[in-house]
């Protein structure tokens, strides 16, 4: 192996981990927002879709 290719390796390497870090700081900003989005109903509505305030900051939500 060339120098080049292990750059080349070192480079995909660097732009898969960027990717996946992006996407999961996307994912938690789409959940944070979906939590905020619950937490604003009362109990009657959140019990209407089968949720509660505990679920709802759980992190299993």
């Amino acid at each position: 192996m060339t120098t080049l290719q292990i750059n080349d390796i070192t480079a995909r390497q660097n732009r898969a981990f960027i990717v996946r870090v992006a996407t999961g700081l996307r994912e938690m900003a789409v959940r944070r927002a979906a939590r905020r989005a619950l937490l604003k109903l009362d109990d009657r509505m959140l019990k209407d879709i089968g949720l509660n305030r505990a679920s709802v900051m759980s992190d299993l939500f």
